[in-house]
C-alpha cells in the first residue's frame, strides 16, 4: 500500500518468532512461536529460560510482544540452536509434541513421497495419464458429501483442436 516491499528475511516468519533448526541427526524443524505462551514453552523446552530473560532484561525487550521477538530473532534462534543441534530429529519432535510450540518436521517433497504421506492422504489418488503412467494427482481440495473430487488424465496435444476451430454458426 506504501510503495514499500517487505525485506527478504530468509526462512525467519515476518513479524513474530519463527525459523527453522538443524538437529543432530541432519534433520530439519521448523517452529513458530506466535504467542507469549508458545514462545515461554520454546524458552523452556530448549532449556534456555535463564539467557532468554537474562537477554530480554539486558536489552529493555518484550518478549511477550511478537514485535521484540521479532526484532531480536537472530540471537534468540542462536540460543535455541545449540538445543536443536544437540537432539535428534525424532528427540526434536517428541519434545515439542509435549508443548504448545508450532513445529514441523521439514521434508523435501521427494521425502514426503517416500514415507507414504501422499496415498494416506485422500486429498491424492492414483491418475493414470496416457503416454505418462500411473501417478499420484491432486483432487479439488473442497470435500463433497466428504469426497473429494478426483481428477482425470489432461488430452492428448492437439485433442480438442478440430473441435475448437471448427466453423460454428454465430
Amino acid at each position: 500500500l506504501d510503495g514499500s516491499s517487505r525485506p527478504a528475511v530468509g526462512n525467519y516468519v515476518y513479524g513474530t518468532f519463527g525459523t527453522d533448526f538443524t538437529t543432530a541427526d541432519g534433520g530439519r524443524v521448523m517452529v513458530v512461536a506466535l504467542t507469549t505462551r508458545h514462545f515461554h514453552d520454546l524458552a523452556r523446552e530448549t532449556g534456555t529460560r535463564d539467557a532468554v530473560d537474562a537477554l530480554e532484561s539486558a536489552t529493555g525487550a518484550d518478549f511477550g510482544t511478537e514485535a521484540d521477538r521479532y526484532s531480536y530473532r537472530e540471537v534468540l534462534s542462536a540460543l535455541f540452536a545449540r538445543w536443536f543441534s544437540a537432539h535428534t530429529t525424532a528427540e526434536v519432535t517428541r519434545a515439542l509434541e509435549d508443548s504448545v510450540v508450532l513445529h514441523e518436521r521439514y521434508r523435501t517433497f521427494d521425502q514426503v513421497v517416500a514415507e507414504g504421506d501422499l496415498e494416506a492422504n485422500p486429498l491424492f489418488a492414483p491418475l493414470d495419464q496416457p503416454g505418462i503412467g500411473s501417478y499420484l494427482a491432486a483432487a479439488h481440495p473442497a470435500t463433497f458429501d466428504g469426497r473429494h473430487l478426483a481428477t482425470g488424465p489432461a488430452p492428448d496435444l492437439g485433442a480438442d483442436t478440430d473441435h475448437l476451430t471448427a466453423d460454428r454458426p454465430r
